[in-house]
């Protein structure tokens, strides 16, 4: 049989699909542990791993054996593999991270200077989350972000409100951006 073909056996109270493994020339002098790293992802299933034999049973069904962690693995055996555990998917990188104001800023409706602009005042201590990506510095070196208060969602409507984070050396935000 080729490696790949699925094999339904009953472990316990329960039928589980085994997957056959003909052992490669690479995995020669390798043990159970890390053929179970190497492809299910988990060497502690290497306990679960079964020999597959020649000879199928009168039902046809392919005889299996365990294997003793003593055993010598021959380098002609097909391996049914338990199912491999899962690799949870990695989250990708947030555009959106928070900081906290350490001194008076005010919110704005754009990234200016501009005594109309002002929509609030953020007091000392509130934290804001800013999307990375929307960082600008503008002809004066003022660092801009986009921020919302964090106790509020993401504005659904597209309205952006902007913070000055730094003015050249002078930050106004922990952790400084």
């Amino acid at each position: 049989m080729a490696t790949g073909q699925s094999h339904r056996i009953p472990r316990g109270n329960a039928m589980v699909t085994y997957t056959e493994y003909k052992l490669q020339p690479s995995d020669a002098g390798k043990d159970l542990k890390k053929i179970a790293r190497e492809r299910l992802n988990d060497e502690n299933l290497y306990k679960d791993i079964l020999r597959m034999l020649e000879a199928p049973n009168a039902q046809g069904r392919p005889w299996y054996a365990e294997i003793v962690q003593k055993d010598r693995i021959g380098s002609d055996w097909t391996l049914l593999l338990p199912p491999a555990k899962a690799i949870p998917p990695q989250p990708a990188p947030s555009d959106l991270a928070t900081f906290k104001i350490i001194s008076k800023a005010n919110v704005r409706t754009s990234p200016k200077l501009d005594p109309g602009n002002i929509h609030f005042v953020g007091p000392i201590g509130t934290i804001y989350t800013y999307k990375r990506s929307s960082m600008i510095t503008d002809a004066n070196g003022m660092v801009w972000v986009d921020v919302t208060p964090s106790n509020l969602p993401r504005k659904a409507s597209g309205a952006t409100y902007w913070m000055c984070v730094r003015e050249g050396s002078i930050h106004h935000t922990d952790p400084y951006i």
